[in-house]
């Protein structure tokens, strides 16, 4: 092998971890269906250090939260709506737990990945002026793993603020 190639697959072997696909969370599509009711379709994508997190059966919570904005002046969130998502490995399903119902059990992890796409309706006040986030609590992680989700791309699971029609 030449000297080349030898630089060339050095360089690919300390690109391919950065290159390493993360997970993902956006929202698909949002829309009021009553006055007071959004319905909010998720695109969910848990690859990487999530997705090996959740196999080792580490609970990964999110939150969903609501707040107003008046003219670029926006209130503090309202209380969030909790999720947690994780692996049972002596079970063998993957759970889904809403704030207040009981978990949802899944054998295979598309399952679950389509039940989050899909999280029940949201109450949010009529009215012009009201965003949605949906996002990792990261401070509810374990203590090992709240920095690397602080400072690594793959850990980045926020749609960001959406405003709601």
């Amino acid at each position: 092998m030449s000297f080349r190639s030898h630089w060339i697959a050095i360089v690919l072997l300390l690109l391919l971890p950065g290159a390493a696909r993360g997970g993902s969370l956006r929202v698909a599509e949002l829309q009021r269906v009553a006055a007071e009711r959004v319905q909010m379709r998720l695109q969910v994508d848990l690859e990487g250090a999530p997705a090996q997190a959740l196999e080792h059966g580490i609970t990964l919570p999110l939150v969903i939260q609501r707040r107003h904005c008046v003219q670029g002046s926006c209130n503090a969130p309202l209380p969030g709506i909790y999720l947690q998502v994780r692996y049972a490995p002596l079970q063998e399903r993957y759970l889904l737990e809403h704030q207040d119902q009981p978990a949802r059990g899944f054998a295979f992890r598309p399952s679950l990945l389509d039940a989050m796409e899909n999280p029940p309706a949201i109450m949010v006040p009529a009215g012009a002026g009201w965003e949605l986030r949906v996002r990792l609590r990261v401070r509810h992680l374990p203590p090992p793993l709240r920095l690397p989700a602080r400072l690594e791309e793959e850990w980045r699971l926020d749609t960001g603020w959406v405003a709601v029609p």
